[in-house]
């Protein structure tokens, strides 16, 4: 059996038949211990995703597209304390469809301290950031450090407005904040 490998998923059932995703992580379980999983190029029901993440124990990486959420519900406790175990510090989200998305991320990954989204869907810099780090404090999120995002013409002007935003509410201290090749922002903070 390899000791790591990487899983990437395609063609995933539908919604009637997620079960069959844990026969499949099931069948490559048997093969090989995986550390990273990317689901590249299409939605991912949220139950789908949960279930994945919680066949694969060993995972660190999540690399999605983007998730649907067709039987919109907030995660109960009891969902919540399972995803408590999850060991992945790393993921990427292509297409961010609503802020919930990063909700449930989250607390699918709550050990999670790297988070790159690609495109925010048309949705506010600002408001997105805000967002973020006051979901951050308010649910005491000690893992989460780095937020990378792209923003489609970013520049110095923006850089400076996301940093007097971030300094007037006091949203987090001892930060940084920047942009480089092809648009995409990097806040990090200790």
């Amino acid at each position: 059996m390899s000791k790591s490998a990487r899983l990437t998923l395609t063609d995933l059932p539908s919604l009637e038949c997620q079960d069959l995703i844990t026969i499949y992580i099931n069948r490559a379980l048997s093969v090989a211990q995986y550390y990273h999983l990317e689901i590249p190029n299409e939605q991912i029901f949220n139950g789908t995703l949960r279930k994945a993440v919680n066949s694969l124990p060993d995972l660190m990486t999540l690399d999605i597209f983007s998730l649907s959420f067709e039987e919109s519900r907030e995660l109960c406790e009891e969902e919540a304390s399972r995803e408590s175990k999850s060991q992945i510090t790393k993921v990427c989200l292509e297409m961010m469809m609503e802020i919930t998305d990063i909700y449930f991320l989250m607390v699918l990954c709550p050990k999670m301290e790297y988070l790159r989204v690609a495109s925010l869907n048309d949705m506010d810099v600002e408001l997105f950031v805000r967002e973020i780090l006051n979901k951050i404090n308010s649910e005491n999120n000690q893992h989460l450090r780095l937020l990378s995002f792209v923003v489609e013409g970013a520049n110095d002007e923006l850089i400076q407005k996301l940093d007097s935003m971030i300094k007037t509410e006091k949203l987090i201290v001892d930060y940084s904040i920047q942009y480089v090749y092809l648009d995409n922002i990097f806040l990090q903070w200790k």
